[in-house]
């Protein structure tokens, strides 16, 4: 049972030891590491297919922690010049940190190793230490290396300086370099340029190093050269164009040219000139177009008016006085129609005039207009209160006549009032109008004796209040 059981758990351990290294990580950048969880059986063939990395990553296989760069995997070195730059190139879980010197080291090692930048020193330290024939001396704040050999920057790339044989340190000074910071020179050769280091004579340039800061030394006076030229002209071109402005010149066929400022000032002061007579004419044309206007409105403020149309009235007047003189009874209404006039003077929106009427009116029984008539004036005072309405008080005088057949006949009456004019303008313009009138006006008569012949007896119409309402249309001419 004990062998059984031990068969059964190797057989189990081994497939599952079988099935883990069958298994294929996707490997987006092919550098031989695949992603953790992304994975597909191992095809019958054996081989993973493209973009895939066979592992046992179940089985302890290092996983890739950047699968879009095939420079940063597992099985990278991060050395020296890849220390403090914030990428963790071996996936080892961190960055490579970069050493802790005091600043007080810094500038001793920097004294000691001209050119040698802060970071390229912490640089230089990590190298230091990978390095078997390197040690650091932080009492001298030196590299000790072997004779022979000196600490110095051949990496080109300058991120930190290395131990190489002292001949080649000292031909080194003249490389160029290529870590973008767009002088092309070394650190030693730019202070060696610019007079900061002394012992010139001791640096030696290879020729090659040589060649190329002549070369670089060439181009750059040749771009000053072709500046200086190219500003030459540019200043000619200019000179040229200020002699032309201000001077004047002479053209290629030897004739002569007067300066052109002084003739454009000599257009503008014309210019000018030319619009102040403008200037002139428009404010002469506007005061003539204020005098014009003024004109206009006092011509339009004195212009009369006149109107006729035809009217229709109800009149009626207040009592009648019995024959025996002991009750009252009210009389009865008469109706008129006839030709109405007016007229008079505008004064802006106000006019003054009068107005007079004449026509036919009926007796006050049989409503007969035999030889009834009706005659009515007075002043009136009419106020805009809009375009199309004018409405003012007006005073009556009028004369009322009503006659009839030989059964009744009535004397004529005499009496005055006041009432109120509306005028409402239908159609027309500021030259004539039609228009519709209405004159509500309260009376009071002084009436004469009626005689009736079938009663044989004479009524007296007393003096009393009466209300005359007149309307009709009219045609206006004027304001």
């Amino acid at each position: 049972m004990n062998r059984i059981l031990c068969i059964l758990a190797i057989s189990a351990a081994f497939s599952s030891s079988v099935h883990a290294a069958e298994e294929c990580f996707l490997d987006n950048d092919n550098d031989g590491f695949g992603q953790s969880g992304v994975s597909q059986a191992v095809p019958a063939a054996g081989d993973c297919p493209v973009g895939y990395a066979k592992q046992d990553q179940a089985g302890g296989d290092a996983v890739d922690c950047d699968d879009s760069d095939a420079a940063i995997n597992p099985d990278a070195t991060e050395g020296p010049g890849l220390a403090g730059n914030g990428v963790d190139e071996d996936c080892s879980g961190d960055d490579r940190a970069l050493p802790q010197i005091d600043a007080v080291d810094v500038k001793a090692f920097k004294a000691n190793h001209p050119g040698l930048c802060t970071t390229q020193l912490q640089r230089t330290f990590l190298a230091c230490m990978d390095a078997a024939n390197c040690t650091i001396d932080m009492v001298e704040h030196k590299f000790v290396v072997p004779a022979g050999k000196q600490v110095c920057d051949m990496t080109v790339t300058g991120l930190f300086w290395g131990v190489w044989d002292e001949s080649q340190c000292q031909q080194t000074a003249g490389l160029l370099r290529r870590s973008g910071d767009g002088n092309g020179l070394s650190s030693t050769e730019q202070e060696a340029v610019q007079g900061m280091i002394d012992g010139l004579a001791d640096i030696y340039l290879t020729q090659e190093g040589f060649d190329a800061y002549q070369e670089a030394t060439d181009g750059r006076l040749e771009t000053i050269e072709t500046g200086v030229v190219e500003l030459k002209e540019e200043t000619g071109r200019n000179t040229g164009l200020l002699n032309r402005l201000f001077v004047g010149w002479v053209d290629g066929a030897g004739t002569e040219h007067e300066a052109i400022m002084p003739q454009l000032q000599g257009q503008v002061r014309t210019n000018a000139d030319a619009i102040g007579m403008v200037q002139g004419d428009v404010a002469a044309n506007a005061a003539s177009i204020a005098t014009n206007t003024t004109g206009v409105a006092e011509a339009k403020a004195d212009r009369g008016y006149f109107g006729a149309g035809l009217y229709g009235a109800w009149l009626r007047q207040d009592g009648v006085e019995s024959a025996t003189g002991d009750d009252w009874v009210r009389g009865p209404a008469s109706r008129s129609f006839g030709l109405l006039i007016e007229g008079g003077k505008a004064a802006g929106n106000t006019k003054f005039g009068a107005y007079g009427a004449f026509g036919m009116t009926s007796d006050q029984y049989k409503q007969d207009w035999e030889r009834g008539f009706l005659i009515t004036a007075g002043p009136e005072v009419l106020f805009g209160a809009t375009d199309w309405l004018d409405i003012g008080p007006t005073a009556v005088i009028q004369y009322h006549y009503a006659g009839g057949d030989i059964l009744m006949n009535r004397s004529g009456s005499l009496g005055g009032g006041a009432g109120v004019v509306l005028n409402a303008f239908l159609v027309g313009d500021d030259n004539w109008s039609l228009g519709a009138t209405l004159r509500p006006v309260v009376f009071y008569e002084t009436y004469g004796t009626q005689t009736a012949l079938d009663l044989e007896t004479d009524r007296n119409i007393d003096s009393g209040f009466g209300f005359n309402l007149m309307g009709g249309l009219t045609v206006t001419l004027g304001s």
